[in-house]
Formats: C-alpha cells, sequence, structure tokens
C-alpha cells in the first residue's frame, strides 16, 4: 500500500561531501579530537534517522533520494572509522580510551541502517498500490509509532528522551501486531499471498532500522559523557 506522509525528522538541505568536523588538526589534541567526533557523529546520526524516516510508512515519491543519501552517509562513516584509527595511536587517557568501542558501535549501527534503508526502498517500489482498510491501519499505527521514537532519538534534551529505552522495547510489540495483521490478512485474502510477502519483509527491515537508530542515539549520549 502506498501512503502519503510528511518526512517529520528534519529537513534536506545540501548533503555534506565530507565530514564537518574532522579536522586531522585536531589529532593532536585528543580531547578536542573526540568532541568533533561525537559531532560528526551527531551529523550522521540526524542523516540516518531522516533515511529511515523517509519509509516510514512506505511512499515511493519519498525514496528517490535514498541512494544519494547511502552513498553520503556511507563516505562520512569510513570517514569516522579511519578518523578514530587515526586517533587511536595517539596518548589518551583511560577514559578516552574507553570511547572507541562506542564510536565503533554507533558508526557499525549506521551502515546497518544506510543498507536497511536501500532494500527497504527496493521493497517498496515492487508493492502493489492497493491494501485493505484494516492493514492500512494498523501500517498507520506502526508509522506513528515508529516516527514518535525517531523523533525521540533526534532531541537527546528533550525530557521525552529518557523514554527512549522503553519505546525500544515496545517497538518489537508494535512489529508483531502489524505482522498479525498481516498474515490474517494474507489467509483471508484480504492481501495476495505475493503482497503479504513483501509487506513482512518491508516492514521487519523498518523494524530492525528504527531500533537501530534508537540504539545509536542512546549510545551517543555515553560517548559524549556527562
Amino acid at each position: 500500500m502506498v501512503l502519503t506522509i510528511e518526512r517529520i525528522v528534519g529537513t534536506r538541505t545540501s548533503l555534506p561531501s565530507k565530514p564537518k568536523y574532522l579536522d586531522r588538526t585536531l589529532l593532536q589534541t585528543p580531547p578536542l579530537a573526540l568532541d568533533a567526533l561525537a559531532g560528526e557523529l551527531q551529523e550522521m546520526g540526524t542523516l540516518a534517522r531522516n533515511m529511515a524516516a523517509e519509509l516510514l510508512p512506505p511512499e515511493k515519491n519519498s525514496c528517490r533520494m535514498l541512494e544519494q543519501d547511502k552513498q553520503v552517509l556511507d563516505g562520512l562513516i569510513l570517514a569516522g572509522r579511519e578518523f578514530c584509527l587515526d586517533l587511536q595511536k595517539t596518548v589518551l587517557s583511560s577514559a578516552s580510551s574507553a570511547k572507541f568501542p562506542l564510536a565503533l558501535r554507533i558508526l557499525q549501527y549506521y551502515t546497518a541502517i544506510s543498507e536497511l534503508a536501500l532494500e527497504c526502498a527496493e521493497l517498496t517500489r515492487r508493492l502493489p498500490h492497493y491494501g485493505d482498510e484494516k492493514t492500512v491501519a494498523r501500517v498507520l499505527e506502526f508509522g506513528k509509532y515508529s516516527r514518535t521514537l525517531l523523533d525521540v532519538a533526534a532531541r537527546p534534551r528533550s525530557p521525552e528522551f529518557d523514554r527512549l529505552p522503553g519505546m525500544i522495547d515496545n517497538l518489537e510489540q508494535e512489529y508483531q501486531a502489524l505482522k498479525e495483521r498481516l498474515l490474517t490478512a494474507g489467509s483471508t485474502g484480504d492481501l495476495s499471498i505475493d503482497h503479504m510477502v513483501l509487506e513482512l519483509e518491508l516492514y521487519s527491515r523498518i523494524r530492525r532500522m528504527v531500533e537501530r537508530d534508537g540504539k545509536a542515539a542512546l549510545w551517543l549520549e555515553h560517548f559524549k559523557g556527562p
């Protein structure tokens, strides 16, 4: 089913062709380099989050820029990893050294989102232009919950951010409710079997994207420290 939604997290501006904060001269001052890395991770998170938001619920026209976004995000992720490797070669305190596993974990989440987004875009393009009323309603509920989670993840300084771990846990329940409806629609003939399978594959990936975005936001706050 094709449902028109607004892009609810951020707005598209000219995408960066290179990192915004990763100035290699900062490697001579590790605390400043870590601050720069945190800033760059935040920028990557915004782009990854926007990519996920474009797919909630699937809207074919919103997928046109995902491939470009993926190329930009993949380039930033590579630059972030290289910066981490160079920073590891400097003299660091034990507290600073402990941040590297966090940074690499966050980068891995962004990599997963990048890959899943392109898979979701392809599945979206293959979806038929129809859907029964009950299934559409459940899709909208799942999309609404997922968009709320992404919005909370985007605002780490808001009071709602403390709810994020619980929201990530509850995402599975929302997905299972959608999955149950899709299976029912397939068994009753409200959706064709092929349509049902495409929907299941799509929303399984969307759930994983949204979950990884939420987890990346939580780990990024740990990385930033007090």
